[in-house]
């Protein structure tokens, strides 16, 4: 994988405050790369990153709850297996569209690549969904 440097800044109407001093963003980019080196800078909004408790509570609490709803209605399938079905055929707060050469195409979007408002909006209604037939999802707070 090629290296990366990220650090985070506030825009305003002089420009932008960084997180960093300038000083520490040039030194750590001539440490990754030689002087002369072409660079790609993006700038993209910056969101806060999902939570472990969000990720643990997903797989230690919704996951199970999920299975057993698919059991009741008779699939058999493992918990793994039931959880991957619910993210990719059930669950609709994880996908994104995109425009492709034949029309536009959905996509699941991965737990992994969730900022922490996208995680509370999949753990939500993955919480629904189980209340609506029948699963009570414990609260996060058994969870930690």
């Amino acid at each position: 994988m090629k290296p990366k440097i990220e650090y985070r800044a506030k825009l305003t109407r002089e420009g932008f405050s960084a997180s960093r001093a300038r000083a520490d963003v040039l030194r750590e980019c001539l440490a990754t790369w030689p002087e002369g080196t072409n660079l790609r800078v993006t700038l993209q909004e910056w969101t806060e990153d999902k939570t472990n408790p969000q990720l643990a509570y997903a797989h230690a609490a919704i996951s199970p709850a999920v299975w057993l709803v698919l059991q009741e209605y008779g699939y058999r399938c493992t918990e793994e297996q039931a959880w991957e079905y619910y993210q990719q055929d059930i669950a609709t707060t994880n996908k994104e569209i995109f425009q492709g050469p034949f029309g536009r195409k959905t996509i699941r979007v991965r737990l992994s690549s969730m900022d922490k408002e996208k995680m509370s909006e999949f753990i939500d209604e993955a919480i629904q969904f189980c209340a609506e037939n029948g699963q009570v999802v414990e609260p996060p707070e058994k969870h930690q």
